[in-house]
């Protein structure tokens, strides 16, 4: 219950950046895995991969078959520390290959996707989203993030000479 929204953020993220760069995929891999540096409990490191029938950009699709592929690696009982999704066998989206029995409106589902992004880009990153990524916003571990020394102002290293 823990790891679905955050599965279903990062496709969601994935997705929103392959129509960005007007491209399209036809593979999601979504893994898991647990602190390899807590040697006091069980390890695994799982993956699952998705072949779509065909290549697409829709955050409706890609968070869907991550989630499958999350059902197939999830065991109970493990501490899992990270879970991620990583697309493949990506391809410009204008030399897509569509299928003629597709039960997908493909003109209907990319006008979708272009209000999706457009809301977004308007009124602020994750105003609208996918039910699957919950209510509550997910925040990344920062806390042992390194200084941004060359790409921003306010982390510049300050030397005094005495």
């Amino acid at each position: 219950e823990e790891l679905d929204p955050i599965v279903a953020e990062f496709a969601s993220m994935c997705a929103e950046k392959l129509r960005r760069e007007g491209s399209v995929c036809r593979e999601v891999q979504t893994y898991l895995f647990t602190n390899r540096h807590r040697e006091d409990q069980p390890q695994r490191y799982e993956t699952c991969l998705q072949v779509l029938p065909e290549a697409t950009d829709s955050t409706l699709e890609i968070v869907r078959q991550a989630r499958i592929a999350l059902r197939q690696v999830f065991q109970p009982g493990y501490g899992y520390k990270k879970a991620g999704v990583i697309l493949s066998r990506i391809t410009p989206a204008s030399e897509q290959q569509g299928s003629l029995f597709s039960p997908l409106d493909r003109e209907k589902h990319a006008r979708l996707m272009e209000a999706l992004d457009s809301v977004n880009k308007l009124h602020g990153k994750g105003t609208l989203i996918v039910a699957a990524q919950g209510t509550e916003p997910f925040r990344m571990n920062r806390e042992h993030l390194s200084p941004r020394y060359t790409t921003n102002w306010d982390e510049l290293l300050t030397i005094k000479l005495q």
